[in-house]
């Protein structure tokens, strides 16, 4: 358990890293590119999709699986925290994969 909690802690930590810089490369090409704008868009989210569909999708998946990797691994922990209660453990586990699931 503890070999698969630090390897869902540096697979979040390299997530969430990744989600960091490709949004800061996209705010940085909005900052300084200028659009020609034929046909105009709706929303910001279908500007987005259409001039940025890779940064846009590889942002919120990164963000979420680092979230996921992240709420896993801390559950992981509890578990391994609290192993010589089996029970106890394993309902805190389940208790916070529940509460972090909504």
């Amino acid at each position: 358990l503890r070999y698969a909690y630090l390897l869902l802690m540096v697979l979040s930590f390299s997530l969430e890293i990744s989600t960091i810089f490709i949004s800061t490369q996209v705010s940085t090409r909005l900052a300084t590119f200028t659009f020609v704008d034929s046909d105009a868009s709706i929303s910001l989210v279908d500007f987005l999709v259409r001039e940025f569909e890779f940064e846009y999708s590889a942002v919120r998946t990164h963000f979420l699986s680092g979230l996921l990797s992240y709420t896993v691994a801390q559950a992981l922990r509890v578990r391994y925290a609290l192993r010589k209660y089996r029970m106890l453990s394993i309902s805190g586990m389940c208790c916070l994969l529940t509460a972090a699931s909504g």
